[in-house]
């Protein structure tokens, strides 16, 4: 009996005891629940809060790309009108040209064939001392013959004789002839000429071409240069100068002239030399000599359909005419042959 009231003590307490140890597991795992249940509920809240600021940012970056979407629209707008304008400009650029050329080839025809016109020498406004000077004839230019061995101080003279301005094709230009007086007073010395064009613009003079030394020709004695007989045009765009000079001796007298032309790139050649004059009046009936009377006259006469001139010469004795030469221009050559 006492037995079994131990024993049933004993399943009394140990029945207590796991009825305590399951109140206090159902206690622990009621707090372990409740903490997972705190920890989801700010999982959650922390979820949600990531959750609004993706769909803010994505919010944010959809407007931005309909921003961009519509800027971007509106920059093609204006990019195609930029297009369509360019090649609208291209086209009136195209027009403008094609208007350009053909205007500047009427232009250019019209120059072509403005005349050649000899102006007034008188609106020259620069001093032949410039001229002199632009023309840059040195000594060194002159040779030996210019040289006065015996009084070296005396120096070659320097002036100038003649100049003709003219027009051509709408630009103005001027010939210029220089004159060179020989130191030297024998008779054997003779002077010498220098032919120079110049361009004229905005009356600044410039030298196209270095002066040519006409090489004495025509030359006259005691030291002097050939004078000038005049400027002639010689072409319908091409002016001559005709120098003239001669020579005094034993009372016959001879002169001569020498016809310088201008041709189209400026450049000067001779283009014809002849006799000018031969006459003996003061040894008139004297043996030796025959009352010599020669005139040779000069003329220029246009050749039909062409834009050049023949060269008539006229040889007359004691005034009535004896002989007639025609020469022909070579516009190879520039000569009259």
């Amino acid at each position: 009996m006492k037995y079994k009231i131990l024993a049933t003590l004993i399943l009394c307490f140990a029945k207590l005891g796991f009825t305590q140890s399951k109140k206090e597991q159902i206690q622990l795992l009621t707090f372990r629940l409740d903490s997972l249940k705190s920890i989801q509920a700010f999982d959650k809240q922390t979820y949600n809060e990531k959750i609004n600021q993706l769909e803010l940012s994505i919010n944010l970056k959809n407007k931005k790309v309909s921003e961009f979407s519509i800027s971007l629209a509106k920059d093609k707008t204006k990019l195609t009108s930029n297009i369509e304008q360019n090649e609208r400009l291209n086209e009136e650029i195209s027009t403008l040209y094609d208007q350009y050329k053909s205007n500047k080839d009427s232009i250019i025809k019209i120059i072509n064939e403005l005349p050649f016109r000899l102006l007034d020498n008188q609106l020259i406004d620069i001093s032949n001392e410039e001229l002199i000077n632009l023309m840059n004839v040195d000594i060194e230019d002159l040779g030996e013959d210019f040289v006065n061995q015996e009084s070296p101080e005396n120096k070659p003279i320097y002036e100038i004789i003649g100049k003709q301005l003219f027009e051509l094709k709408g630009e103005l230009y001027s010939l210029v002839v220089l004159g060179v007086g020989n130191p030297n007073d024998y008779h054997a010395s003779s002077g010498t000429n220098f032919i120079a064009c110049f361009k004229i613009k905005e009356n600044q003079w410039t030298l196209l071409n270095p002066a040519m030394n006409t090489s004495q020709n025509p030359s006259v004695g005691y030291g002097n240069p050939a004078s000038i007989e005049k400027f002639v045009l010689f072409g319908d765009q091409s002016l001559a100068i005709i120098l003239e000079g001669g020579f005094t001796a034993g009372g016959a007298s001879s002169s001569y002239r020498a016809i310088y032309g201008l041709n189209n790139l400026n450049q000067i050649f001779l283009i014809y030399e002849g006799d000018s004059y031969e006459g003996d009046q003061l040894n008139k009936g004297s043996s030796y000599f025959q009352n010599i009377d020669i005139e040779f006259e000069i003329h220029f006469q246009k050749i039909t359909k062409t834009n050049h001139y023949e060269l008539v010469e006229i040889k007359k004795s004691h005034g009535k005419k004896v002989k007639t030469r025609t020469y022909k221009f070579n516009k190879n050559t520039f000569k009259y042959e």
